[in-house]
Formats: C-alpha cells, sequence, structure tokens
C-alpha cells in the first residue's frame, strides 16, 4: 500500500525557501573553514562519530552522515506535525566536505515546507575541529527531506490534525 500524495499544492510557511543551487552559491556553504557555527540556531544533534562509522581513509561513512541528517530532520518534522513521522524522499544531499573521526558534527534543521499530509526539512551538518581552540567550523553538508504526517494505524494523516482525536501528540515509535 502507497502512500497518497497531497492533491492540493504546498503551502509555504513563514521560512524563506531557497533552491539547493542558491544555497550552495552562498559564501557560508562552500567548503571553507569558518570562525563560527550559524548564530541564533540550536542544533536538533550533537555527535561525535567514531571509528566504526569511517572507511579506511579515517573519514566517516556517508550512510552513516545522511541518517544522522534523517533523524535531525525527523525531529523537525515530529515538532511540527505534533506527532509520528515517517521519512518518504531524500529530496537532495549533498556533502560538502569529508568528516574526520572524532570530530564534534552537529546537526541544524528547520522546516521549509508544509503540505497537507507532508513536511520538508533542510539539514544542514557543521563539524567543529580542535574544540580547544582555535576551533575550526565547517559545513560539510546540506540535504532537503520530506517526512509524512502518520496517524495511529500508520496511515498519513493531515499534518494540522492530532494523530489521534482528543490525546494530542503521539510520539511511539
Amino acid at each position: 500500500m502507497g502512500y497518497a500524495w497531497p492533491k492540493r499544492p504546498m503551502q509555504q510557511d513563514s521560512t524563506s525557501i531557497r533552491t539547493m543551487t542558491e544555497i550552495h552559491r552562498s559564501p557560508s556553504s562552500r567548503n571553507v573553514p569558518q570562525s563560527e557555527l550559524p548564530s541564533g540556531r540550536t542544533p536538533v544533534l550533537a555527535i561525535v562519530p567514531m571509528p566504526p562509522d569511517a572507511n579506511p581513509h579515517g573519514h566517516v561513512f556517508g550512510g552513516w552522515i545522511m541518517s544522522q541528517m534523517d533523524i535531525a530532520g525527523a525531529v523537525a518534522a515530529v515538532q511540527r506535525a505534533r506527532g509520528r513521522v515517517s521519512t518518504v524522499a531524500v529530496n537532495t544531499l549533498t556533502f560538502l566536505a569529508p568528516i574526520p573521526v572524532g570530530a564534534r558534527t552537529l546537526f541544524y534543521a528547520d522546516v521549509v515546507r508544509v503540505g497537507n499530509t507532508s513536511v520538508t526539512c533542510k539539514v544542514e551538518a557543521y563539524t567543529e575541529h580542535n574544540i580547544h581552540a582555535p576551533t575550526e567550523v565547517r559545513k560539510v553538508s546540506e540535504a532537503l527531506f520530506t517526512y509524512v504526517a502518520m496517524d495511529e494505524n500508520d496511515q498519513p494523516r493531515p499534518v494540522d490534525q492530532s494523530p489521534v482525536a482528543g490525546s494530542g501528540a503521539d510520539f511511539r515509535r
């Protein structure tokens, strides 16, 4: 049984939507060290990759990065949908720089589009090297993920409808 795609056009929320091409052209997205993390934003997830997460060259596997980004995006989607969500698409995913083992990796997620049953989130990953100073910050990946809001029977439901009538948000897995 497949998901029913929304019949009405996607609604934008108050966040400005930029294409991935525009993001790539912005100076903050280039693979150059930065002096600090994005200001005014709190990471949704922070983790330090360990040796089992790496390839023989000491860099973290792309699949590991993608799964962490999916988790970070799901956190934002669950908050917006007020309940369970399921990943339905990875719209874009770009690796801008390798992540070495041991680099503190921070994931930022924002809702950029809300449809009838779907929530699209932009996720960005940054690393911090030499945490003790001077710290080198680098944007290492960016992606767009789409999630579908799920009801108690694992069926798509409208984003603005509670998962279970009268019970509020349902965060079961």
